[in-house]
């Protein structure tokens, strides 16, 4: 697992989980590429993905902490907001950008992961 060169080693459960999908279906396909983690895709801003395939310019957000009390996080208007900035930024600048929730990957974790392996092929067609 690569990991962006600035970005902190911490790996929250749901990035766990993800990296634990991802590498069971690496596993039984052997053909998928391994995601830097931490990808930094607007240094300018400081704005990073959790996960990215960097050649096929395709991030992946793994939105953690919705249901917390309060307004913190990605549930208050300002995280709101500032996700909405990140996003369009990323789409500026090239990148597409697939979201998921932890009940995504505990729910329907072979949908998550067609879903990326399908746009990584569409990406590797001419």
């Amino acid at each position: 697992m690569r990991t962006s060169k600035t970005a902190s080693l911490k790996t929250s459960s749901l990035e766990q989980t993800f990296l634990n999908l991802w590498k069971i279906c690496a596993d039984i396909t052997g053909k998928l590429p391994e995601p830097v983690r931490e990808f930094l895709f607007n240094p300018e801003r400081k704005w990073r993905y959790d996960f990215a395939f960097e050649n096929e310019k395709l991030c992946i957000d793994l939105e953690g902490g919705m249901f917390l009390k309060g307004r913190t996080g990605h549930s208050s208007s300002t995280g709101i907001n500032r996700d909405i900035l990140k996003g369009n930024s990323a789409v500026l600048l090239g990148y597409r950008v697939l979201r998921y929730s932890a009940k995504d990957l505990n729910e329907r974790p072979r949908q998550v992961i067609e879903e990326i392996v399908s746009l990584l092929k569409k990406q590797q067609q001419p």
